[in-house]
């Protein structure tokens, strides 16, 4: 869907601009390509529409949000917030995502709010999108039967220790034909992360 936000988003976020980017995953993927050059201004108000779509989403999320309230079911629910993955622009030489591990494509938002709680805390603790799942059925009181990968980080909410969560996140980039064939080849195959190093495994080792 590449960057098309809702005008209001677009305006407060991408400054005025008569350049050719539009913003759409096929002129992203010239881009990515080489087919398509472009200069400062045109990342910049790439880096704008970006921005424009996560104001986008975010005040769809505070819709959900005053409709649980005002439904009364705020307090009695498990609210989590995370995105997939993060977006390059340039970083590392690049731009869009799905052909690198480096931080700005693994390090995403994950905000938690459970019912009951009086404090906001920030964690530095590393852990993985697979540990949502299991988090959550904890938190709600639901015993899963299954064998998941991930790992509840419940205790780590609570503000309590917990020796399972090891503080290291594991990354992969799995094979892709569609979107193998449009871009350049992934540059990585793995990653390790902890609170201050990334491991990176390219291809071939």
């Amino acid at each position: 869907s590449g960057y098309r936000p809702p005008a209001r988003f677009r305006e407060r976020f991408a400054e005025p601009y008569d350049g050719p980017i539009d913003g759409t995953t096929e002129q992203i993927i010239r881009i990515e390509r080489g087919e398509m050059k472009i200069n400062d201004r045109d990342l910049q108000h790439l880096a704008g529409l970006y921005d424009a779509e996560i104001a986008s989403g975010d005040a769809q999320f505070g819709r959900l949000l005053q409709h649980l309230r005002a439904g009364g079911l705020l307090e009695k629910s498990v609210i989590v917030l995370l995105a997939d993955h993060g977006e390059e622009f340039h970083d590392h030489g690049g731009l869009f995502h799905g052909l690198t591990l480096y931080r700005e494509m693994i390090h995403v938002p994950l905000i938690t709010r459970v019912p009951r709680a009086t404090t906001g805390a920030r964690l530095s603790r590393v852990v993985q999108i697979i540990d949502v799942g299991p988090t959550v059925l904890e938190l709600v009181g639901i015993r899963d039967p299954r064998n998941h990968q991930g790992r509840s980080f419940a205790r780590l909410l609570a503000g309590e220790a917990d020796p399972e969560q090891t503080g290291r996140a594991y990354s992969e980039l799995l094979e892709d034909p569609i979107v193998d064939a449009q871009l350049h080849p992934k540059q990585h195959v793995a990653a390790v992360t902890t609170e201050r190093w990334t491991y990176l495994a390219g291809r071939g080792g």
